[in-house]
């Protein structure tokens, strides 16, 4: 089936693209990873990054610690 680039293009679909991204960079850190470095990483902002993250948190409950940093384990084994 062909692809509609106009339809990939759409921001919700580049939303949850930046998710994922958001995703495999916090598991690709292994221990922990800043917003900041984060953002430097996925060439977007700290505020987008914060945002995808607060929003990850509360959908599919990821297990965050208190503070600007995300881990690894924390985005393992979280049921959807």
């Amino acid at each position: 089936m062909p692809r509609d680039e106009s339809y990939e293009a759409s921001s919700g679909v580049k939303s949850v693209k930046l998710a994922f991204r958001v995703l495999e960079g916090v598991s690709a850190a292994g221990a922990s990873v800043g917003v900041s470095e984060l953002a430097d990483a996925l060439k977007t902002t700290k505020g987008t990054v914060f945002r995808h993250l607060q929003t990850l948190m509360t959908w599919l409950r990821v297990a965050g610690r208190p503070g600007p940093r995300a881990t690894a384990s924390a985005c393992r084994g979280n049921s959807f």
